[in-house]
């Protein structure tokens, strides 16, 4: 059985292109969860501790998000034109 790391999230108030640049310049990584039936939630990850979780082949999450604890599957990462940088994260619940 796969364990999950452990990960913590914070609400993405602002959306769009821009916003997602000054977040990447601060060292996070924007992205959503969603699944089962419920609204999608944008989120910002900590980019040094994701990209290290990632590198080491980690998949499975169990992301805190204001007090709650959800497992979520990572099942989408986009990386820039050289795949170097990670840019963004999808994981359905």
């Amino acid at each position: 059985m796969a364990s999950s790391v452990s990960v913590t999230a914070k609400p993405r108030p602002e959306l769009g292109s821009r916003a997602n640049k000054r977040l990447r310049d601060q060292g996070l990584i924007p992205g959503v969860i969603y699944g089962h039936k419920e609204a999608v939630v944008p989120v910002t990850l900590p980019k040094k501790e994701l990209a290290g979780h990632l590198s080491h082949g980690a998949h499975l999450f169990a992301v805190s998000l204001e007090g709650k604890s959800e497992n979520v599957l990572v099942k989408e990462v986009q990386y820039d034109h050289l795949g170097i940088e990670i840019l963004h994260v999808d994981s359905p619940a």
